[in-house]
């Protein structure tokens, strides 16, 4: 039987002296939400050694984090750094990026997203892609390409520092998004550089 994720949180945080800081940021806090609820499906063992890896600051913002919240990129980065050995141990380091990325797609696009991602067709929802990422941050300015049939780029500039394992778990994000939509043979890559970083895509369906 598991134990209440959140009981555990208070729990730990009653045990240590201290006020924690807020982590305050640009990115949507629909990521820890989801982290949150994925803790929750783990075995015991896997829900406390993740939360022994989290400072008391750190504990609190997982807690007490909402969807309509703000935290900052590095904070959910290192929630899937800490999370990955964890709860994908049988996966490559980018795999587990990516998985995080796939399964937080696939659970924040449900319900309404849902419905409507059936009656889109992939490219139109692909073109429509920084608008999506809109939604989620509130830093870098994004537009895409078409390169192809089946075939875009997504790019963000005036993003420096976003980091390259968050970069990693986008790709998993929009595979999760366009497999939704009903895409098949999906690849996504990521590259570029501070200035711009971009996203190729190619897929069928």
């Amino acid at each position: 039987m598991f134990l209440d994720c959140r009981g555990v949180v208070e729990h730990i945080l009653a045990s240590v002296e201290g006020t924690a800081g807020s982590v305050m940021g640009s990115y949507k806090g629909t990521g820890v939400v989801f982290m949150r609820e994925l803790l929750a499906t783990q075995s015991v063992e896997a829900r406390q050694a993740f939360l022994a890896q989290l400072s008391h600051d750190e504990l609190r913002t997982f807690r007490d984090v909402l969807p309509i919240s703000t935290v900052s990129i590095e904070y959910v980065t290192r929630l899937f750094r800490v999370g990955g050995p964890l709860f994908y141990p049988e996966l490559g380091a980018n795999d587990r990026l990516r998985r995080f990325g796939i399964e937080m797609a696939r659970d924040n696009l449900q319900g309404g997203y849902r419905m409507l991602l059936k009656v889109l067709s992939v490219e139109t929802l692909i073109k429509h892609s920084p608008r999506l990422w809109r939604t989620y941050h509130g830093q870098g300015v994004a537009h895409f390409e078409r390169l192809g049939v089946g075939h875009g780029r997504l790019t963000v500039e005036g993003y420096p520092d976003l980091p390259a394992d968050f970069r990693e778990a986008t790709c998993g994000f929009i595979h999760g998004a366009v497999e939704v939509a009903g895409a098949t043979e999906i690849h996504v890559t990521c590259g570029g550089a501070p200035v711009a970083w971009f996203w190729d895509i190619a897929w069928r369906g």
